[in-house]
């Protein structure tokens, strides 16, 4: 028998596993009662592989600890291991047209909700993965303000074929309904906080699928996401009270100014410089307009024109190729960025500027929606 070993370990040669040669014998885990069990009978393939790699994952926050209050280990995923992001579609502003393919930007966000109203249309090239899908999540990547930064939305219904603008991302996993609550926390903040190193707001592809995500138990995360949910109505009525308190402050702001205009606001002072005196300063070629159909207008106003105090230039968008989101002069179009009195930074910007805009001028919408300004 002696002999025979030693033929044996003459034979066979057992070598060392270099590198990454021992994955080769690590296998990930499925059980197999979720491909036999009737009751798994809808889970898809991918929700099965899921489960594995969830599985697989557990060993490491038992190593590390990682419990609740209660006991149960919870999972910390990169998103890239659990889903895939893309980019959105880079268009020029002269192929927005009224019948072409509707592109979702970050103003289509609001209230964490997709919002169609200023939705563009597009004329151009779109990449296959650069068409939403139902179930998506649409996030905000960039732009001039770093609140709007990282806001989301999951992509509920589609009537029709759409894109996402350049400085909108996609996330796409079965988890998203998980994902985007995580997303719309502080938790997701600081961590944009602590990884944004440039003066641009913006979250890149990098600093999303490296992002460490707390995965629960599916069941707690739908336990969870029910409990927001409860709150968000709540929050939302809170919201609709506050709507309405605000249409009713506006009405009475409306009624103060009624007063002042005729005159019963404030006492009238006889020997108050009139108005008409402050117009000549501003204007020395004003002239006085027509006061008959003003009958209650108060002693010592004036009646003029916004062009005899007021210096108005048209707006002229510059070409399409000088817009950029990096270099030039910042550049506005519509009431996009308009805020409820301040213009807010819009991440557009512009080498080739036609029209510019002084500090303390009024910007006023003259298409619609006609008259709003800031």
């Amino acid at each position: 028998r002696g002999k025979e070993e030693k033929a044996m370990e003459q034979k066979i040669k057992f070598d060392y596993f270099y590198g990454k040669e021992a994955d080769t014998f690590t296998f990930y885990r499925i059980p197999k009662l979720l491909f036999t069990e009737p009751i798994f009978k809808g889970l898809s393939s991918e929700a099965k592989i899921l489960y594995g790699l969830l599985l697989d994952r557990m060993s490491l926050s038992i190593k590390n600890g990682w419990f609740d209050e209660e006991g149960r280990a919870y999972i910390y995923f990169a998103i890239e291991d659990i889903a895939e992001s893309n980019i959105g579609l880079t268009y020029k502003p002269v192929e927005i047209c009224k019948d072409g393919i509707p592109v979702y930007r970050s103003n289509n966000i609001q209230d964490r909700k997709i919002c169609l109203k200023e939705l563009v249309r597009v004329n151009t090239d779109i990449l296959a993965k650069q068409y939403l899908q139902e179930g998506d999540l649409l996030i905000c990547a960039r732009n001039g303000s770093r609140n709007l930064v990282g806001k989301c939305a999951i992509i509920e219904s589609l009537n029709e074929p759409t894109s996402f603008g350049a400085f909108m991302a996609v996330c796409r996993s079965i988890l998203n309904p998980w994902i985007f609550q995580v997303l719309n926390s502080e938790y997701f903040n600081t961590y944009l906080d602590d990884s944004n190193s440039t003066t641009i707001n913006q979250v890149t592809q990098k600093m999303l699928l490296e992002f460490q995500l707390p995965v629960p138990p599916v069941k707690e995360q739908e336990r969870i996401i029910s409990q927001i949910k409860q709150w968000d109505k709540c929050i939302d009525e809170i919201e609709t009270s506050k709507l309405e308190l605000e249409s009713y402050v506006k009405q009475i702001k409306s009624k103060i100014l009624d007063l002042a205009i005729s005159g019963k606001l404030v006492p009238q002072d006889p020997d108050d410089e009139p108005a008409i005196e402050l117009l000549k300063r501003i204007n020395p070629d004003f002239e006085p307009c027509d006061i008959s159909h003003y009958e209650n207008l108060p002693q010592g106003w004036a009646v003029c024109k916004i062009k005899d105090i007021f210096n108005i230039t048209m707006g002229q968008s510059p070409t399409g190729e000088s817009i950029n989101g990096v270099k030039g002069i910042e550049f506005h179009q519509g009431k996009i960025h308009f805020t409820e009195s301040y213009l807010s930074q819009s991440g557009v910007y512009t080498d080739q500027p036609t029209k510019i805009a002084e500090v303390d001028s009024l910007l006023l919408c003259v298409r619609a929606p006609v008259g709003v300004l800031n």
